[in-house]
């Protein structure tokens, strides 16, 4: 995805920043997802220190709930 996505389409659809994007709506989805993780999981993933079983996959086919103590007990789970 092209830098400056998240400033784009606000108020947009998914397939309106799908097809902005080039991409799939269900990877828009995908991407969104991943702005609702708590911060420290975020840094996790950035350094690559997050658990060997929290991958791409892992995150695609699961919805984390959206309080961040909830989504670190998950994680920690892993």
């Amino acid at each position: 995805m092209t830098r400056g996505f998240s400033g784009k389409g606000k108020g947009a659809s998914f397939s309106t920043l799908a097809e902005q994007e080039k991409t799939t709506t269900s990877r828009i989805q995908q991407m969104i997802g991943l702005a609702f993780l708590a911060p420290d999981i975020l840094a996790q993933i950035a350094a690559g220190t997050q658990p060997v079983a929290f991958t791409s996959e892992w995150f695609k086919t699961r919805q984390l709930p959206s309080g961040w103590d909830e989504q670190r007990k998950i994680i920690d789970r892993l």
